[in-house]
C-alpha cells in the first residue's frame, strides 16, 4: 500500500516535469522553426554558451592526431559540465525512471545509462572532429541551427515517451 502511494506520487511528478519540458520544447520548437531564435527559452546562457564554444575550438587545435581523442576527451568532460544546464532536464528524468524501475538487472540499467550518455557524447565528438578536419566553426554552428527544430522535435517525442513510460511500467 506504502509503495504504491510513492509510486503515484513519483508518476505525478514525473508527469508535471516532462511535461514542462514538453511544453517549453514545443514553444522551442515553434520558434526554431520561425527561425526566432531569440525566443528559444531552453538553452544555455549566452555567455557560458560562448565560453564552451570557445573552449571547444581552442581545443581543436591540436596538431597531434594521436592526441586528438584524449582532446576530444577532455573537450568532452568539460563541455558537459558547462553543458548540465541543457542536458541535464534529460539526464534528470532518465535516472528517476531508472530508480523508480530498480526491480530489473542493474546490468541492464546500466547498459542503458552508459547507452545513453554515448548518445549525448557522440554529437560533441563529431562537432569537435569536424572542426579539428578544418570545418569552419560558424559552418557547424549554422548546421546546428538549421537542425534546431529538429532537435526540439526529438525533444519532444523523448520526453512523451518517457511519460509513457513512467505510467505504463
Amino acid at each position: 500500500m506504502q509503495f504504491d502511494r510513492y509510486l503515484f506520487v513519483y508518476r505525478l511528478v514525473m508527469s508535471v516535469i516532462c511535461f514542462f519540458f514538453i511544453v517549453f520544447n514545443f514553444t522551442d520548437f515553434l520558434a526554431a522553426y520561425r527561425e526566432d531564435y531569440g525566443k528559444i527559452r531552453l538553452q544555455l546562457p549566452g555567455r557560458l554558451k560562448g565560453f564552451n564554444f570557445a573552449l571547444v575550438k581552442r581545443l581543436t587545435n591540436a596538431k597531434n592526431r594521436g592526441a586528438l581523442l584524449t582532446v576530444c576527451f577532455i573537450t568532452g568532460v568539460i563541455t558537459s559540465i558547462g553543458e548540465f544546464f541543457c542536458t541535464g532536464q534529460i539526464y534528470i528524468t532518465t535516472i528517476l525512471s531508472m530508480i523508480h524501475n530498480n526491480y530489473g538487472s542493474r546490468g541492464r540499467a546500466l547498459l542503458f545509462l552508459f547507452l545513453y550518455s554515448i548518445g549525448f557524447i557522440v554529437p560533441f565528438l563529431l562537432i569537435t572532429v569536424l572542426l579539428h578536419k578544418g570545418a569552419e566553426f560558424f559552418d557547424v554552428s549554422d548546421f546546428i541551427r538549421r537542425h534546431t527544430p529538429l532537435i526540439k522535435a526529438f525533444n519532444i517525442v523523448l520526453f512523451a515517451g518517457i511519460l509513457i513510460f513512467v505510467w505504463l511500467f
